[in-house]
């Protein structure tokens, strides 16, 4: 029977916890002698068979996490009656559910960093699920008891560690992709209660479209921004973008006031007038420039009138927008993340022939900017490289996914503040 002789070991483990948890809900003392039994069981039962995973990997994947998932709920309970004198010894008792915790998702992501997870899961359909669902609890309590690590690089790269088994197992079942969206919106509940968040605050897309535009303000809609304004010059285009952000704040159980402007962005004149009733809109503390026009331009042959509404697009717009911003961004604190993210690509490093003028005004746009980061430290002025076309066919360059690592560049804690990411096709 090789590692299979111990699923009913953890199965019969599980149960006998959810037992407890049962009883101690309606008692008004925990099992201690239960409780320290079972945690020595299920510990012993979690090395042994993270030990054989090494070696049957596909075949004890679902035993671990059936194991951990018993090992979490055990100490979860144990540490949640401990609070309210449910137990004997309670601060005790409480110290040590809250070491078991974090000794346990130390252990998860162990499994996630050593195990081979790319192999094929061949006829046993129902046990990766079990893995899965344990990581997604393991990470939700590492954001719970993340402490000062929170957000730290360290705290990151194990939450993304968590994210890749996750990420791993929705290759093949659909759960794994709400349980990475449930994560994300943990981590930004998280960031709003730790910071003093003003939920009101508000996010400006400036060159709003069906693409990266639209999706970062429906992403941005969902997870935080309680009002969103919408900049471009096609006003159809517009309505089309304010009834997408309305519909992904709804799915998330948010209302938003979404308000939209059509404006040429290079009439500087008009256009200031509508960054002043944008301020008076609601408390700006993120903007997103996506602003550019993307066309073939020939070289040597290209019209110098096009070439300057391209600069003119791309650069004097970004210029007019920071005189703007930031003496509103400067008044608030890091800790609130104010923001300047401006969507780019790799033309700066790799200029293309055939689109010189983009090439040109986005190597200019990055000099500004990085102007902008030195003059102004207490505003996360950053770009974002995006590394080739974006399609909505694109498993990495769609909008949603790049809206995605928009959303991860913009949570960055303010004493980790990266002036740039790169969004690749792998």
């Amino acid at each position: 029977m090789g590692p299979f002789c111990n699923a009913a070991k953890a199965a019969v483990l599980l149960g006998e916890v959810q037992d407890l948890i049962a009883k101690s809900t309606c008692s008004p003392y925990v099992d201690i002698i239960r409780y320290n039994s079972f945690d020595v069981s299920l510990q012993e039962l979690g090395l042994k068979l993270m030990d054989l995973g090494t070696r049957w990997w596909e075949m004890c994947c679902s035993n671990i996490g059936i194991c951990f998932a018993a090992l979490l709920s055990l100490h979860m309970i144990a540490r949640e009656l401990s609070s309210m004198n449910n137990t004997v010894d309670g601060d005790e008792c409480a110290a040590k559910s809250t070491l078991a915790i974090k000794s346990a998702i130390t252990m998860i992501l162990d499994i996630g960093r050593n195990f081979n997870m790319d192999i094929p899961f061949n006829n046993i359909p129902s046990l990766p699920p079990a893995a899965s669902s344990t990581t997604y609890l393991a990470a939700l309590l590492h954001i719970q008891f993340a402490g000062e690590r929170f957000m730290t690089d360290e705290w990151h790269l194990e939450m993304l560690a968590m994210k890749k088994t996750i990420e791993t197992f929705a290759q093949r079942w659909s759960s794994g992709k709400i349980f990475l969206d449930h994560i994300e919106t943990a981590i930004s509940h998280e960031m709003q209660a730790r910071a003093g968040l003003n939920t009101m605050s508000t996010l400006v897309v400036i060159g709003s479209g069906p693409g990266i535009g639209a999706s970062t303000a429906s992403l941005f809609a969902a997870r935080k921004f309680s009002k969103i304004a919408l900049i471009s010059r096609n006003l159809t285009r517009l309505s089309e973008d304010r009834d997408k952000v309305i519909a992904s704040a709804r799915s998330a159980g948010r209302n938003v006031d979404v308000k939209a402007w059509s404006v040429d962005i290079t009439d500087s004149e008009t256009y200031i007038k509508v960054l002043k009733e944008v301020e008076k809109f609601g408390d700006v503390s993120c903007v997103h420039f996506n602003a550019a026009r993307v066309d073939l331009s020939t070289l040597l042959e290209f019209d110098e009138n096009e070439m300057l509404y391209d600069f003119k697009t791309t650069n004097i717009a970004l210029y007019t927008t920071a005189i703007w911003a930031i003496p509103i961004l400067e008044k608030l604190p890091r800790s609130d993340n104010p923001s300047i993210l401006v969507a780019s690509s790799f033309l700066w490093q790799d200029p293309i022939p055939e689109l010189f003028s983009l090439s040109m005004v986005k190597a200019a746009q990055r000099n500004m900017v990085q102007s902008l980061q030195k003059v102004y430290p207490n505003i996360h002025t950053a770009i974002i490289n995006i590394g080739g076309p974006v399609s909505k066919e694109d498993p990495y360059l769609n909008p949603d996914a790049i809206a995605k690592k928009i959303w991860e560049l913009y949570s960055q804690s303010s004493d980790s503040w990266t002036p740039e990411i790169n969004v690749l096709a792998m």
